[in-house]
């Protein structure tokens, strides 16, 4: 399945595979080295081709990742907490909580996750690691404009009739 979450592994194969070929047909003139040229590219293009249009598990929680972090930036606390489970009353109070006390202005994933799926239960699971920036005002309390924090936070996603919703979290780091 990795092969289908990134584009670059497949491209770069391909062309070292195509390059070696291409060195072979200089070298021996054979047409058939032609022939396998031609079909290492289609083989590509179909590779390439399933890596858009296949969806993994690794890139539909980066997908729900990245839903979250758009919609902190609107301060909607309905549609925030939309991606946490409804069985996860504690993580939503808490939710609720902390986007009453601020306005999120910016929110954004730095770098790559690190996703890591359990398919072995009846039940999808994945645990998220990243790090997340945001500037925000506070509402209560000091009035602050454009604080900005670094946290790193470890998320905990179940799959819930086909969507990934936050299930718990833990976070580290400034406020």
């Amino acid at each position: 399945m990795w092969l289908l979450e990134e584009p670059l592994p497949i491209f770069f194969l391909g062309i070292l595979v195509e390059a070696l070929l291409f060195g072979t047909l200089i070298h021996t003139g054979r047409r058939s080295v032609f022939v396998a040229m031609a079909a290492v590219l289609v083989l590509l293009l179909g590779l390439l081709a399933a890596e858009q249009f296949v969806v993994t598990d690794v890139e539909s929680v980066e997908k729900t990742l990245s839903a979250i972090t758009r919609d902190l930036r609107t301060n909607d606390v309905d549609l925030i907490l939309s991606h946490v489970s409804s069985s996860a009353s504690n993580i939503r109070g808490r939710a609720k909580t902390r986007l009453d006390q601020v306005s999120i202005r910016h929110a954004e994933i730095k770098g790559r996750p690190e996703i890591k799926v359990n398919t072995k239960n009846h039940v999808k699971t994945a645990v998220a690691t990243l790090r997340g920036f945001f500037v925000a005002k506070l509402r209560r309390g000091i009035v602050q404009d454009n604080a900005r924090g670094l946290r790193h936070f470890t998320i905990h996603l179940r799959k819930e009739h086909g969507q990934w919703k936050v299930f718990d979290y833990q976070e580290s780091g400034s406020l």
